[in-house]
């Protein structure tokens, strides 16, 4: 006996929907008012799609022929109002978050600047000074306890490894938290090695400057007053107090020459380390890896250079914390006199010099883009280099694969970063 089979009801499915490829161009620079140099990502190249390459949405048509009409007649209107859709222009499908990025969200608010708050005006216009400020902060606050711990507990002199990693964690930190606001500098030798080598605004890195002063200086009031009683208690049993858990010295018997050096050269790997890591052309994009990267340096920079000064590295890490104990009188001696003048030669010149040392080391060898002033005049040769390089011609619309055309090399680039 036959058995009684159930009709089925087959139903064709339509294709996915495709995206037609973009040429694009790369360009390395930004505007003017952006800052270009970030810790916490990548500088990464803007993809400009050209202006024949708008995004379309190609949908394919449905078979209807094993489907019963009930069900044609829904797929019909479903086909319909893809239709009636208008394709979604793209403008923008690749590349780092830039200032203009920043005023067209902005500008798709619901909402009109004059309908914020008073704070949110303000902080609309000097938000990343206050990140870097944040970020400043909480960077401090980690490697501050962690060298107080380390002293007021009676650890050791040779069990600093706890020491060392609570710097480098809050420097990961604070990349992770402010490095897609500000780009995480936390440093003022690293701005002022953007500016000079990636062409950082002059008036944003005096502002991310005192930011990150004003950071080290916050952190260092929440420590003294976290661990006030600690310190009470080491400053009673011990001749040279606590403070100098908050500020750096070279050991005693090492010379000046000695100690400027070994910040010049620590400060200076330092910087090659963020440039590398800001470089598209050296370390791959959309790795993600930036803060855990910079935690091993400042970690491994610590261990290896530590024993003669402590490791400053960073101006903003000795000055704050050192205005602080002189203004509460923490520790023993007069902060400012002490080995030679040291908050002088050493955090602010040595960590300097170090840093722009380094960073022509790296684009001297390295670096090929044309925010360099080692690649490329800043002035009247410069700007016609840029105005030319500006002007190239996209790719043809007939491209089958997304390459992107490199116009300082002249080679093309997929989607992945990989050149042809």
């Amino acid at each position: 006996m036959n058995k009684l089979t159930r009709p089925s009801l087959r139903i064709s499915h339509p294709e996915p929907t495709k995206i037609r490829p973009v040429p694009c161009i790369v360009n390395y620079s930004r505007p003017q008012s952006h800052p270009r140099g970030e810790v916490g990502s990548p500088l990464s190249p803007t993809f400009v799609p050209s202006p024949a390459s708008d995004i379309t949405l190609v949908s394919s048509p449905r078979d209807t022929s094993n489907v019963d009409v009930g069900m044609t007649e829904v797929l019909q209107e479903q086909e319909q109002q893809i239709t009636a859709t208008p394709p979604q222009q793209g403008r923008r499908l690749f590349g780092s978050f830039d200032q203009t990025q920043l005023d067209e969200a902005w500008d798709a608010l619901p909402y009109e600047y004059d309908q914020l708050n008073t704070w949110g005006r303000i902080r609309r216009r000097v938000h990343r000074p206050l990140a870097e400020w944040l970020g400043s902060t909480i960077f401090m606050v980690i490697g501050l306890s962690g060298s107080l711990v380390h002293l007021t507990s009676r650890q050791a002199a040779t069990d600093t490894l706890g020491e060392y990693l609570s710097w480098g964690l809050g420097v990961m930190m604070g990349v992770y938290i402010v490095g897609g606001s500000s780009g995480a500098h936390l440093n003022p030798v690293v701005t002022i090695v953007f500016t000079v080598f990636r062409s950082f605004p002059v008036g944003m890195c005096l502002q991310y400057i005192v930011a990150q002063l004003l950071g080290a200086f916050t952190a260092s009031a929440i420590v003294l007053g976290l661990y006030h009683d600690a310190i009470e208690q080491y400053d009673g049993t011990n001749a040279g107090g606590a403070g100098s858990a908050f500020y750096t010295l070279p050991r005693p018997g090492l010379s000046l020459v000695a100690a400027m050096l070994t910040e010049c050269v620590g400060t200076g790997i330092l910087c090659i380390a963020v440039l590398a890591l800001n470089d598209p052309r050296n370390v791959p994009r959309r790795t993600n890896m930036h803060a855990i990267v910079m935690a091993l340096v400042v970690t491994g920079l610590c261990l290896a250079f530590s024993y003669n000064t402590g490791t400053c590295l960073n101006p903003a890490r000795d000055f704050g914390p050192r205005l602080l104990i002189w203004a509460t009188g923490v520790g023993d001696g007069n902060v400012w006199t002490m080995a030679t003048y040291w908050w002088a030669w050493g955090p602010w010149g040595s960590t300097i010099a170090g840093g722009v040392i380094g960073a022509g080391i790296y684009d001297l060898f390295i670096f090929v883009g044309p925010e360099s002033p080692i690649n490329f005049p800043r002035g009247r040769l410069g700007s016609h280099v840029r105005a030319v390089r500006d002007k190239i011609t996209p790719v043809s619309t007939t491209t089958t694969t997304s390459n992107c055309v490199d116009v300082e090399k002249g080679r093309t680039t997929n989607n992945d970063g990989q050149r042809q």
